[in-house]
């Protein structure tokens, strides 16, 4: 360790974590810890640390390994392991982070499950703050910033992720130092498009109901997510990969981008959401909470990023064709559908949105990676909708499985297609991965369904 983080070392010192991550004590997945717990009471815990310093979060691919910032999260997670191996208990140590995001994406307990509905933004990005306050308070440098992956304009792999002695590398990876995410995977256009943060960000949950996660949620966060593999690619260990931080640095910018378009797009204003807390282990290693209404002001939390620009990645050329063969998800019958608003979206005499939606059923344990057609019962013409992939819970005894539904933008080309046809099939095509199969198994969908939002 350098002299900074020995200095760190002694001024913080190792606190034990409560019972939610006792678990790891016998060995036993970080998920297990968060099954079966008591409802946590935010209200009784202290307000998030006062924020250290401020920095500007940098493109990954922009860095090297020799970067400050990219030298002191190397440094600060390889710190943070050698905790967690004298002491997997130690709430400065990386099995704590990792254990801690486990324990609310992991779960298929309602209360603590922030996936599926609008808590996912909020919540990831207390969970990134959290983890830079930490490495700041660690190595003492209060300027250090989370670099984050814009995939869409550099959808190659950091190569600083990668090395045998490199704190950073997760072996668990399939894919491998320099690859690229196909294009389809990462098109940020339909959850942009969307006008409404029910749209973008996932709505309200309530329990007994279907949760209905966000377009950016379903699309390019969990297209990411699937295609690295390894542990990237399950709730269960997403957190132990590195390479956690940078994606979801950007989904954190993709946030900002879509505020910023202005034009009515806006963050909920129901108390049920801005005074929503979560609670989360200190640089000091008390635990504390935090409120959804503090997390909205990127400036205030002590970071801000380099910019908020993105590209367009489904140009003509990668726009994938149907090959006749998917999962029929169901069939619309567009006689019942109101194509007088479908055509007044077309035409430019309003504003809206066409979703497509359908409800997961039941899934094999390893995620369902798709690209969507609509396909025209009378002619067989096919329309691309997007790519997206569902990413199960481990558990799936539970049921929480079969209450989500997938909300996913009808495209304006999309559009055009319905008002031609009188019938479609919606037709999941699986994806093939690299180092996994397509799962044999059929996986059903039910409430194949249109909304019109005018």
């Amino acid at each position: 360790m350098s002299r900074r983080s020995l200095i760190a070392a002694g001024a913080i010192g190792a606190i034990g974590l409560g019972s939610g991550l006792a678990a790891l004590a016998q060995g036993q997945p970080a998920a297990k810890a968060a099954r079966g717990l008591p409802p946590i009471d935010p209200g009784r815990l202290a307000p998030m640390s006062e924020i250290v310093g401020f920095g500007g979060r940098k493109e990954a691919n922009s860095l090297t390994a020799d970067s400050d910032d990219v030298r002191m999260y190397r440094e600060a997670v390889g710190w943070m392991k050698a905790r967690s191996e004298a002491n997997p208990l130690d709430p400065m140590g990386w099995a704590q982070h990792w254990a801690h995001h486990s324990m609310f994406c992991a779960t298929n307990t309602f209360g603590y499950q922030v996936h599926y509905g609008w808590f996912f933004l909020p919540w990831h990005r207390a969970y990134l703050v959290n983890l830079e306050q930490k490495i700041r308070r660690l190595l003492n440098e209060p300027a250090f910033a989370l670099p984050y992956w814009d995939w869409t304009r550099n959808p190659r792999l950091p190569d600083w992720l990668w090395g045998a002695d490199n704190p950073l590398w997760d072996t668990t990876r399939a894919q491998e130092q320099g690859d690229m995410v196909p294009a389809d995977f990462l098109e940020l256009g339909p959850a942009l498009r969307a006008l409404t943060f029910d749209h973008f960000g996932g709505r309200k949950r309530v329990p007994g109901e279907n949760q209905v996660e966000g377009t950016l949620e379903q699309g390019a966060h969990n297209n990411v997510h699937n295609w690295t593999g390894g542990e990237m690619a399950s709730f269960d260990g997403a957190g132990n990969d590195p390479l956690f931080q940078c994606h979801h640095g950007n989904i954190d910018r993709v946030w900002e981008i879509w505020l910023a378009q202005g034009e009515g797009r806006a963050n909920p204003a129901d108390p049920d959401w801005l005074d929503h807390r979560f609670w989360f282990f200190g640089p000091g290693g008390d635990r504390e909470a935090v409120r959804v209404g503090d997390l909205l002001d990127t400036r205030s939390l002590g970071y801000a990023f380099a910019d908020l620009e993105w590209r367009s990645t489904l140009t003509s050329k990668a726009i994938p064709t149907f090959d006749g063969k998917g999962t029929t998800f169901g069939t619309i019958d567009l006689g019942k559908t109101d194509l007088a608003r479908i055509r007044d979206l077309t035409e430019g005499r309003a504003r809206g949105r066409v979703s497509l939606n359908y409800e997961r059923m039941s899934l094999p344990i390893q995620p369902f990676q798709h690209r969507l057609f609509l396909i025209d019962d009378a002619s067989g013409a096919a329309t691309y909708v997007g790519t997206f992939t569902i990413l199960p819970i481990p558990d799936l005894r539970s049921g929480l499985e079969r209450s989500v539904t997938t909300q996913v933008e009808v495209p304006p080309a999309g559009l055009a297609a319905l008002l031609e046809a009188g019938r479609v099939r919606v037709v999941g095509v699986p994806v093939p991965l690299k180092g996994r199969k397509i799962p044999e198994q059929p996986v059903p969908f039910a409430g194949v369904s249109l909304t019109v939002e005018a």
